[in-house]
């Protein structure tokens, strides 16, 4: 399968945050879930590429951070870096004006 037919379809719909008072956890769906299932080095700069597209960087910042183990920072609000808001519906709110700031989190290296 190619890495690149596989990061196209991804979405940050792909990605369902749960959270309590301790954390956030994002869990993959979709296309996320079988991209996570590919080689790293290969999927890496696609991942890198989706980063500039307010559809898909939080799925592509889920990715990359599950391929370096890289969750710091983590709590009710962040994860590794990213400010997640979830509403008492239960959908999560995230702001994509830390789009670019995500991005250059990546570009320097986890």
């Amino acid at each position: 399968m190619d890495q690149r037919s596989v990061a196209r379809p991804l979405n940050n719909a792909d990605v369902h945050w749960d959270g309590n008072f301790l954390g956030l956890y994002p869990q993959l769906k979709g296309s996320a879930k079988v991209a996570a299932q590919l080689p790293q080095e290969q999927t890496k700069p696609y991942l890198l590429e989706a980063l500039e597209d307010t559809n898909r960087f939080v799925v592509a910042h889920v990715l990359l951070s599950s391929m370096v183990s890289a969750a710091s920072g983590t709590n009710a609000e962040t994860w590794n870096g990213l400010k997640v808001n979830i509403n008492a519906e239960g959908q999560a709110i995230i702001p994509m004006e830390q789009r670019s700031d995500i991005q250059r989190k990546w570009i320097k290296g986890p």
